[in-house]
């Protein structure tokens, strides 16, 4: 690994110096980093995405009663699309350095926590509609609706990030290309 790190920091025109400082801190810092801070990265990983999943299926237990309650769409949307742009934000903030752990669960995050959002909006819905149906109230709500405006506020944040720190983005994920090889 390190002949390849020094070879492409040769490539962009590092001095020698400089290369040799930065492969004995990667190096020593891989030594620093034990099997255990490895599984406590992991772990920290984990514990994120149940509090991510846990916190989504609250947040869709807390729309039963707007759904429910509210039976214009335009006020109903708006309250959907600031809970899910609150949660989004939290999700954000809470898994944005996980990349740096793992960028493989990263991804998966990236990917199941909105497909799980979206899932968990259309069961919520349906649950709803079916309280509607007891309480004989005459607004029924659309699941798919409900769905594409949860995930639109959901996203975001994580697409507003990306936009507005995307030369950050590069940065690390150049910096992590070379320091894993």
């Amino acid at each position: 690994m390190t002949k390849d790190l020094r070879k492409r920091l040769e490539d962009k025109g590092w001095e020698p110096e400089y290369i040799e400082k930065a492969v004995s801190v990667i190096e020593e810092n891989n030594k620093a980093r034990g099997s255990i801070i490895t599984k406590l990265d992991r772990l920290v990983y984990w514990i994120a995405m149940i509090v991510a999943i846990v916190g989504n299926f609250i947040i869709s237990i807390i729309l039963v009663p707007f759904l429910v309650s509210i039976t214009n769409k335009i006020a109903l949307g708006i309250i959907i699309f600031c809970i899910a742009m609150s949660f989004g934000f939290l999700f954000n903030v809470l898994l944005r350095d996980i990349k740096e752990i793992d960028s493989q669960h990263y991804i998966v995050s990236d990917i199941f926590i909105p497909a799980l959002a979206l899932i968990n909006t259309f069961v919520i819905t349906n649950v709803a509609n079916h309280f509607i149906n007891l309480l004989n109230i005459q607004t029924a709500h659309n699941p798919v609706y409900i769905g594409v405006i949860y995930v639109s506020g959901f996203v975001i944040p994580y697409l507003a990030d990306k936009f507005f720190n995307k030369e950050k983005i590069i940065k690390k994920e150049e910096i992590l290309k070379q320091t894993t090889g």
